[in-house]
């Protein structure tokens, strides 16, 4: 990444945090916080790492899929989004499961799946389980900002769907706990011997 200056590395080398170009306060549906970006190698993501730092946001790249877990521990709220090349860590096969695990454990957190072998943007809610959108690379600052927004809208569509199944679960739980209570209050009759 030889176009992008390194602000502050901190103490590891693998989390590079490079500063907004201007510090106006961001706008559009980006402005709770910085972008984490999840690269290998980011030099597929430069163009993509610039246009955000333009428009007001900071960008945190980090290439260890080993860090990726405690920069996730943080507060969610110091994420507004994680964009994520896919292939640099083996491609969509390798990386599935901390996906599933992390759309588990922070529903919240508008992901966007990033691949030089994608044939195609995906900005669609097929993919929700896993993400929010899917860019091809290369891509255009339009084509980005539209994943940006289709990834805020449609993982408010994820949030829901979960809160919908929730909602289901306890159902099902309350309507086992009433036919537990009904079984419990009909009269046992003794089996003669």
């Amino acid at each position: 990444m030889r176009d992008l200056k390194t602000t502050d590395a901190g103490r590891d080398n693998r989390l590079k945090v490079f500063k907004a170009h201007d510090k106006a306060a961001p706008t559009g549906p980006l402005h709770a916080g910085p972008v984490l970006v999840l690269a290998a190698d980011p030099a597929p993501l430069t163009f993509q790492i610039e246009h955000l730092r333009k428009q007001g946001r900071d960008v945190a790249v980090c290439s260890d899929m080993g860090q990726f877990q405690n920069l996730l521990g943080l507060p969610i709220e110091h994420w507004s989004m994680l964009i994520i090349e896919i292939e640099g860590f083996g491609g969509i096969t390798s990386v599935i499961a901390k996906l599933l695990m992390l759309r588990e454990e922070h529903p919240d957190l508008p992901i966007i799946l990033a691949s030089t072998r994608m044939a195609a943007h995906d900005f669609s809610t097929e993919r929700l389980p896993i993400c929010d959108s899917s860019m091809a690379l290369p891509c255009t600052a339009a084509d980005l900002h539209v994943a940006v927004q289709n990834a805020v809208s449609n993982n408010l569509i994820w949030q829901k769907r979960l809160e919908e199944l929730d909602g289901m679960v306890s159902l099902e739980a309350e309507d086992i706990a009433a036919l537990d209570a009904q079984d419990s209050q009909l009269p046992v009759f003794a089996e003669a011997v």
